[in-house]
């Protein structure tokens, strides 16, 4: 499990894409948003990685984890495009 605190969005981004891509492209990924009022859990995001999945956790940042699902949406829905002009 990787654990980082939420600096800003570029170096969240950086972590994010410094992973090898096929662990992000070749797994199922969910991102889930929490909210939680415990004094030891601010803003931070928590990936956890195993061999079927990938489940990213966004604490207590609505806007970070609106961003990283649109992004995951957007590539998606690329990928599917590219399958489908691939098999047509």
């Amino acid at each position: 499990m990787i654990s980082y605190p939420v600096m800003n969005v570029f170096k969240t981004f950086e972590i994010f894409l410094s992973q090898p891509m096929s662990i992000i492209r070749d797994r199922i990924i969910q991102i889930c948003h929490v909210e939680t009022s415990l004094t030891g859990v601010k803003n931070k995001i928590q990936f956890n990685i195993s061999d079927e999945a990938t489940q990213i956790n966004v604490y207590n940042n609505p806007k970070m984890y609106n961003l990283l699902y649109t992004v995951l949406y957007k590539k998606k829905k690329l990928d599917d495009s590219k399958k489908s002009k691939v098999h047509s």
